[in-house]
């Protein structure tokens, strides 16, 4: 697989219901994974994602969770190898009430 690997600068701390939301422009293949990791600890959340305008900018918002552990400091983008992933305007957050 190919990836983007994303460095928060630190330990970010994480909520029960931690959300990330990107552009992407996607050519090559029809889903993106994105993990969110502790890399200290060696504990992650993954999540994936069905893109479905290949070949322009759109955006995608996952959850990723945090129930298994309480902060990250990566998050790791993936493609099929034969694929080519551009992201932009990277945002972790925890959703307000509706």
């Amino acid at each position: 697989m190919a990836m983007v690997r994303l460095h928060l600068r630190g330990l970010r701390p994480l909520s029960e219901n931690t959300h990330v939301t990107f552009r992407h422009h996607l050519t090559g293949a029809d889903e993106i994974q994105v993990t969110l990791r502790d890399a200290e600890r060696k504990k992650s959340s993954l999540a994936t994602g069905e893109v479905k305008e290949k070949g322009k900018w759109a955006e995608m918002t996952l959850d990723l969770g945090g129930k298994q552990f309480r902060q990250a400091d990566e998050l790791y983008f993936r493609v099929r190898k034969e694929a080519e992933l551009l992201i932009d305007d990277v945002l972790l957050y925890e959703p307000g009430e509706k």
